[in-house]
């Protein structure tokens, strides 16, 4: 899917993995893509910014409604609407919380959240019984082969965050032959490795190991060789988290990624060859458009009615 995706559409993706890092949150949600679409200069952010959705007013009420900091994901999945509904003020319970374990208590919450489980001090090899540990042993030995352990290659490739986001195709070399082709799929994390068999050293049986492709995520060593990166002027915004943030990979909401696949469905139902920021920008504006709506809703419009003018800009334009 994300082959279709235009330059400009790409940039998009990467800018609202940037806004997410740069809020301290440790995903992407629909609201970051809102925030990335409406400060790029394509007609559907235009159309966006006409109607009072612009990107201050936007990143405010991403503020508003989830915070900054790692705490913040505490409260993202909740519907604050809903809440208020029924007497329950998300802004309340956070000043509580603040007021009685402190300003930090939050950030160090989401933080111990994300951490996960403390590993086990017990010992593994005695939680498993003899005849297991012998299986294994076997296992291994029979997908080693005839040789005994094999003489698997290793390389490790640096990956930029964007290519990793979107997913990209990149060139191994090898000291035998051509450049061994590597396809990198979108959302890869960070020292995920990648198995090619029959592309590793050569063994006394004739046959070869394999080729074990480790990525590492960093920073580009050359601006100009991301073409669809997003700089840090189209990240830039009003509040800067403070505090430890999110290394490596971001993963998207089940929301987010909902977002992106109904951007191809609006772009096969308008026979377009490609996906691009109009296709993200209807995603967003249909009802599981995650807290996209919420958010143009509480500026003063609607999401259909957002819809519907970005569908006759285009019709228009065409």
């Amino acid at each position: 899917m994300f082959e279709r995706f235009t330059g400009d559409a790409r940039a998009t993706v990467v800018n609202a993995q940037q806004h997410s890092h740069r809020l301290g949150h440790r995903y992407i949600g629909c609201e970051h893509l809102l925030l990335a679409l409406v400060a790029s200069d394509q007609p559907a952010a235009a159309v966006l910014r006409e109607h009072g959705v612009t990107p201050e007013r936007v990143e405010e009420e991403i503020v508003r409604r989830v915070g900054l900091g790692a705490g913040s994901s505490l409260f993202a999945g909740l519907d604050r609407d809903a809440l208020a509904s029924i007497g329950i003020d998300l802004d309340a319970v956070r000043a509580r919380i603040e007021a009685a374990f402190g300003p930090g208590a939050l950030a160090q919450a989401g933080q111990a959240v994300h951490r996960g489980p403390r590993r086990s001090r017990l010992n593994p090899r005695r939680a498993v019984s003899r005849s297991l540990r012998r299986w294994h042993r076997q296992r291994r030995a029979r997908r080693a082969g005839p040789t005994g352990r094999r003489d698997n290659l290793t390389v490790i490739v640096p990956l930029t965050p964007a290519q990793a986001t979107r997913g990209t195709e990149i060139k191994v070399p090898v000291p035998w032959g051509d450049p061994v082709s590597v396809l990198v799929p979108p959302g890869t994390p960070n020292d995920r490795t990648f198995r090619i068999r029959g592309q590793g050293v050569r063994q006394k049986d004739g046959t070869r190991a394999d080729l074990l492709v480790t990525v590492q995520l960093g920073a580009p060593p050359d601006p100009s060789s991301e073409p669809v990166a997003a700089s840090r002027e189209g990240a830039a915004g009003l509040y800067q988290a403070t505090g430890p943030r999110a290394a490596g990979h971001i993963p998207f909401t089940p929301n987010a990624k909902k977002t992106l696949q109904y951007a191809l469905r609006e772009a096969l139902a308008r026979h377009d060859d490609h996906i691009g920021v109009e296709h993200i920008a209807l995603a967003l504006m249909a009802a599981g458009g995650g807290l996209a709506p919420p958010i143009v809703s509480a500026l003063g419009t609607s999401a259909p009615a957002l819809r519907a003018a970005i569908l006759d800009r285009y019709r228009l334009a065409s």
